[in-house]
Protein backbone atom coordinates (compact mmCIF):
# COMPACT_ATOMS: atom_id res chain seq x y z
CA UNK A 1 0.00 0.00 0.00
CA UNK A 2 2.92 2.56 0.57
CA UNK A 3 4.96 1.85 -2.51
CA UNK A 4 1.39 2.78 -4.66
CA UNK A 5 0.72 5.58 -2.18
CA UNK A 6 4.38 6.33 -3.29
CA UNK A 7 3.34 6.19 -7.03
CA UNK A 8 0.33 8.06 -6.89
CA UNK A 9 2.51 11.15 -5.40
CA UNK A 10 4.98 10.74 -7.72
CA UNK A 11 2.31 10.72 -10.60
CA UNK A 12 1.03 14.23 -9.06
CA UNK A 13 4.19 15.64 -9.47
CA UNK A 14 5.30 14.43 -11.93
CA UNK A 15 2.21 15.30 -14.83
CA UNK A 16 2.39 18.74 -14.48
CA UNK A 17 6.13 19.19 -14.88
CA UNK A 18 6.24 16.73 -17.70
CA UNK A 19 3.53 18.41 -19.76
CA UNK A 20 3.83 21.86 -17.85
CA UNK A 21 6.57 23.18 -20.76
CA UNK A 22 4.04 22.95 -23.15
CA UNK A 23 1.51 25.31 -22.02
CA UNK A 24 -0.98 23.12 -19.20
CA UNK A 25 -1.31 20.23 -17.50
CA UNK A 26 -3.47 17.04 -18.96
CA UNK A 27 -5.73 15.66 -17.03
CA UNK A 28 -5.37 12.10 -16.45
CA UNK A 29 -7.29 8.87 -15.06
CA UNK A 30 -5.38 6.67 -13.04
CA UNK A 31 -6.44 2.83 -12.24
CA UNK A 32 -4.98 -0.44 -11.04
CA UNK A 33 -5.18 -3.13 -12.63
CA UNK A 34 -5.23 -6.84 -11.44
CA UNK A 35 -5.59 -10.55 -12.42
CA UNK A 36 -4.55 -13.54 -11.24
CA UNK A 37 -3.69 -17.10 -12.94
CA UNK A 38 -4.10 -19.97 -11.00
CA UNK A 39 -1.27 -22.59 -11.92
CA UNK A 40 -1.52 -26.81 -11.49
CA UNK A 41 2.29 -27.13 -9.97
CA UNK A 42 4.43 -29.56 -11.73
CA UNK A 43 6.99 -29.50 -9.75
CA UNK A 44 7.45 -30.27 -5.62
CA UNK A 45 10.76 -29.16 -3.04
CA UNK A 46 10.64 -31.69 -0.05
CA UNK A 47 12.56 -30.28 2.94
CA UNK A 48 12.76 -33.56 5.73
CA UNK A 49 15.05 -33.56 8.58
CA UNK A 50 16.75 -37.21 9.59
CA UNK A 51 17.20 -37.20 13.05
CA UNK A 52 19.16 -40.48 15.06
CA UNK A 53 19.83 -40.53 18.91
CA UNK A 54 22.24 -43.34 20.24
CA UNK A 55 24.87 -43.25 23.70
CA UNK A 56 27.62 -43.55 21.30
CA UNK A 57 28.17 -40.06 19.24
CA UNK A 58 30.13 -42.66 16.72
CA UNK A 59 27.36 -44.76 16.34
CA UNK A 60 24.31 -41.84 16.08
CA UNK A 61 26.47 -40.35 13.15
CA UNK A 62 26.57 -43.81 11.48
CA UNK A 63 22.67 -44.21 11.85
CA UNK A 64 22.20 -40.89 10.41
CA UNK A 65 24.84 -41.45 7.28
CA UNK A 66 22.96 -44.73 6.52
CA UNK A 67 19.44 -43.35 7.39
CA UNK A 68 20.38 -40.45 4.47
CA UNK A 69 22.05 -43.17 2.14
CA UNK A 70 18.23 -45.17 2.34
CA UNK A 71 16.48 -41.81 1.26
CA UNK A 72 18.61 -41.21 -1.63
CA UNK A 73 18.37 -44.37 -2.89
CA UNK A 74 14.49 -44.06 -2.65
CA UNK A 75 14.86 -41.24 -4.72
CA UNK A 76 17.15 -42.37 -6.82
CA UNK A 77 15.30 -45.38 -7.56
CA UNK A 78 12.18 -43.00 -8.57
CA UNK A 79 14.60 -41.08 -11.17
CA UNK A 80 15.33 -37.88 -9.03
CA UNK A 81 18.50 -36.62 -10.47
CA UNK A 82 21.79 -36.76 -8.06
CA UNK A 83 21.78 -32.85 -8.43
CA UNK A 84 18.25 -32.45 -6.98
CA UNK A 85 19.05 -34.25 -4.15
CA UNK A 86 20.56 -32.11 -1.36
CA UNK A 87 22.16 -31.95 2.51
CA UNK A 88 21.85 -28.27 3.73
CA UNK A 89 23.07 -28.37 7.21
CA UNK A 90 23.94 -30.69 9.59
CA UNK A 91 23.72 -30.49 13.77
CA UNK A 92 24.78 -33.00 16.45
CA UNK A 93 24.21 -32.00 19.84
CA UNK A 94 23.86 -34.09 23.95
CA UNK A 95 20.05 -34.64 24.21
CA UNK A 96 18.52 -34.89 28.01
CA UNK A 97 15.57 -35.99 29.35
CA UNK A 98 12.76 -32.84 29.90
CA UNK A 99 10.13 -34.49 31.71
CA UNK A 100 11.83 -34.21 35.02
CA UNK A 101 13.97 -30.88 35.07
CA UNK A 102 14.55 -30.85 38.67
CA UNK A 103 16.35 -33.89 38.85
CA UNK A 104 20.08 -33.67 39.19
CA UNK A 105 22.46 -34.57 37.15
CA UNK A 106 19.35 -34.81 34.16
CA UNK A 107 19.28 -38.13 32.75
CA UNK A 108 21.28 -38.12 29.72
CA UNK A 109 19.26 -39.80 26.60
CA UNK A 110 22.48 -39.53 23.85
CA UNK A 111 24.05 -37.91 21.27
CA UNK A 112 21.95 -36.00 18.99
CA UNK A 113 22.52 -36.36 15.21
CA UNK A 114 20.25 -34.49 12.33
CA UNK A 115 20.55 -33.70 8.79
CA UNK A 116 18.27 -31.37 6.79
CA UNK A 117 17.55 -33.06 3.52
CA UNK A 118 16.53 -31.26 0.59
CA UNK A 119 14.83 -33.01 -2.48
CA UNK A 120 13.25 -31.19 -5.36
CA UNK A 121 10.85 -33.50 -7.44
CA UNK A 122 10.36 -32.49 -11.33
CA UNK A 123 7.65 -35.13 -11.34
CA UNK A 124 4.78 -34.50 -8.44
CA UNK A 125 3.24 -38.09 -9.97
CA UNK A 126 5.94 -39.77 -7.49
CA UNK A 127 5.80 -37.56 -5.15
CA UNK A 128 2.90 -39.95 -2.51
CA UNK A 129 5.55 -42.71 -3.25
CA UNK A 130 8.47 -40.78 -2.15
CA UNK A 131 7.19 -39.95 0.82
CA UNK A 132 6.03 -43.23 1.81
CA UNK A 133 9.06 -44.84 1.49
CA UNK A 134 10.62 -41.86 3.33
CA UNK A 135 8.39 -42.90 6.20
CA UNK A 136 8.81 -46.32 5.87
CA UNK A 137 12.72 -45.69 6.11
CA UNK A 138 12.83 -44.45 9.85
CA UNK A 139 12.40 -40.60 9.16
CA UNK A 140 10.30 -39.44 11.39
CA UNK A 141 10.07 -35.80 10.68
CA UNK A 142 8.89 -34.50 7.02
CA UNK A 143 9.16 -30.11 7.51
CA UNK A 144 7.02 -28.86 4.66
CA UNK A 145 6.69 -29.28 0.63
CA UNK A 146 6.99 -26.04 -1.13
CA UNK A 147 4.73 -26.44 -4.88
CA UNK A 148 6.30 -24.93 -7.94
CA UNK A 149 5.98 -24.31 -11.57
CA UNK A 150 8.14 -24.92 -14.25
CA UNK A 151 6.67 -22.32 -16.54
CA UNK A 152 6.05 -19.39 -13.76
CA UNK A 153 7.69 -17.12 -15.86
CA UNK A 154 4.89 -17.59 -18.96
CA UNK A 155 2.17 -17.35 -16.14
CA UNK A 156 3.86 -14.74 -15.09
CA UNK A 157 3.94 -12.96 -18.60
CA UNK A 158 -0.02 -13.86 -18.80
CA UNK A 159 -0.51 -12.67 -15.39
CA UNK A 160 0.33 -9.17 -15.92
CA UNK A 161 -1.42 -9.11 -19.51
CA UNK A 162 -4.36 -9.56 -18.18
CA UNK A 163 -3.91 -7.03 -15.30
CA UNK A 164 -3.00 -4.54 -18.20
CA UNK A 165 -6.04 -5.03 -19.80
CA UNK A 166 -7.95 -4.87 -16.59
CA UNK A 167 -6.85 -1.59 -15.92
CA UNK A 168 -7.68 -0.27 -19.58
CA UNK A 169 -11.42 -1.27 -19.51
CA UNK A 170 -11.72 0.08 -15.70
CA UNK A 171 -10.27 3.33 -16.92
CA UNK A 172 -12.67 3.24 -19.94
CA UNK A 173 -15.64 2.74 -18.46
CA UNK A 174 -15.13 5.29 -15.72
CA UNK A 175 -14.50 7.74 -18.34
CA UNK A 176 -17.22 6.49 -20.15
CA UNK A 177 -19.59 7.27 -17.21
CA UNK A 178 -18.41 10.91 -17.03
CA UNK A 179 -19.24 11.45 -20.85
CA UNK A 180 -15.87 11.12 -21.57
CA UNK A 181 -12.37 9.23 -23.50
CA UNK A 182 -9.30 7.62 -22.54
CA UNK A 183 -6.39 8.58 -24.54
CA UNK A 184 -3.01 7.18 -24.01
CA UNK A 185 -1.43 5.62 -21.55
CA UNK A 186 1.22 8.42 -19.98
CA UNK A 187 2.35 6.48 -17.03
CA UNK A 188 2.30 2.17 -16.24
CA UNK A 189 3.88 1.12 -13.58
CA UNK A 190 4.01 -2.51 -12.07
CA UNK A 191 3.71 -3.15 -7.95
CA UNK A 192 6.40 -6.51 -7.18
CA UNK A 193 3.74 -9.07 -5.62
CA UNK A 194 5.22 -12.14 -3.52
CA UNK A 195 6.06 -15.43 -5.63
CA UNK A 196 2.61 -17.26 -6.37
CA UNK A 197 1.19 -18.80 -2.87
CA UNK A 198 -0.86 -21.97 -2.91
CA UNK A 199 -4.53 -21.94 -3.23
CA UNK A 200 -6.51 -24.86 -2.05
CA UNK A 201 -3.13 -26.65 -1.26
CA UNK A 202 -4.27 -29.37 1.41
CA UNK A 203 -1.14 -31.69 0.97
CA UNK A 204 1.45 -32.49 3.95
CA UNK A 205 1.29 -28.89 5.85
CA UNK A 206 3.89 -28.45 8.85
CA UNK A 207 5.57 -31.80 10.05
CA UNK A 208 4.19 -35.96 9.59
CA UNK A 209 5.19 -37.70 12.66
CA UNK A 210 6.08 -41.29 11.89
CA UNK A 211 2.41 -43.75 12.23
CA UNK A 212 0.51 -40.80 10.38
CA UNK A 213 -1.15 -42.13 7.24
CA UNK A 214 0.64 -40.73 4.36
CA UNK A 215 -1.31 -42.34 1.91
CA UNK A 216 -2.84 -40.37 -1.16
CA UNK A 217 -2.57 -37.28 1.23
CA UNK A 218 -0.62 -34.97 -1.24
CA UNK A 219 -3.20 -33.13 -3.15
CA UNK A 220 -1.51 -30.28 -5.55
CA UNK A 221 -4.10 -27.74 -5.53
CA UNK A 222 -2.83 -24.60 -7.18
CA UNK A 223 -0.37 -22.23 -7.29
CA UNK A 224 -1.80 -18.19 -7.61
CA UNK A 225 0.81 -16.08 -10.00
CA UNK A 226 -0.76 -12.89 -9.59
CA UNK A 227 0.13 -9.24 -11.37
CA UNK A 228 -1.18 -5.62 -10.05
CA UNK A 229 -0.81 -3.14 -12.87
CA UNK A 230 -0.92 1.09 -12.34
CA UNK A 231 -1.74 2.63 -15.33
CA UNK A 232 -2.46 6.42 -15.70
CA UNK A 233 -4.40 7.78 -19.23
CA UNK A 234 -4.97 10.56 -20.89
CA UNK A 235 -8.75 11.84 -20.04
CA UNK A 236 -10.23 13.62 -23.24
Amino acid sequence: MKALLSILLLLVLYVPTAFGQHGASIPLVTVTGTAEVLVVPDQAELRLTVKTLDLNLQIARTKNDDLVKRVFTLAAGLKVEGVDLQTDSISVEPEYQEDDETAEPRKFLGYSMSKRVVIVVRDVAILDRLITGIVEAGVDRLDDIDFRSSTLREHSDEARLLAVRAAKQKATAMAKELGQTIGKAVIISEEQLPYGSAANNTGLAGRVAVGDSVESTVALGRIRVSARILVAFELH
